[in-house]
């Protein structure tokens, strides 16, 4: 027979999921604040330096920022909408899903910017 003690020891704390929901978001948000002040700081630089007279430079730096500013907004929030998702169909804590989904977007996001650094500099040609 089964005591209250043998049950107990088996379910996880209340505290642990909380816990893990707090790291996981904490970690997602140092991941992301590089990537925000980096835009903010390009988003500045292109405000500065923009031409009088090259509108289409001018356009076509605006419409890269507004890509980024995109990418930097949704793909987070759209891997936690799916971590939360793929949480509830699994009938898990929905918190802890989407604090994962939250923090593997941040990671992505960080991966696709490794590899788009990568392809720009396969590319590059220096003269000396």
């Amino acid at each position: 027979m089964a005591t209250s003690a043998d049950t107990t020891r088996t379910q996880p704390a209340p505290g642990g999921a909380r816990r893990k929901v707090v790291t996981l978001l904490v970690l997602a948000a140092l991941l992301l604040l590089p990537l925000v002040i980096g835009l903010w700081t390009m988003a500045e630089n292109a405000e500065h330096h923009k031409s009088a007279t090259d509108w289409q430079s001018n356009h076509s730096a605006r419409v890269a920022l507004e890509n980024a500013a995109s990418l930097l907004f949704f793909v987070p929030l759209g891997t936690t909408l799916l971590g939360w998702g793929t949480a509830a169909l699994f009938r898990r804590r929905q918190g802890v899903g989407a604090a994962w989904g939250a923090f593997l977007g941040a990671l992505g996001l960080w991966g696709a910017l490794v590899v788009g650094f990568y392809i720009a500099l396969s590319h590059a040609t220096f003269v000396f």
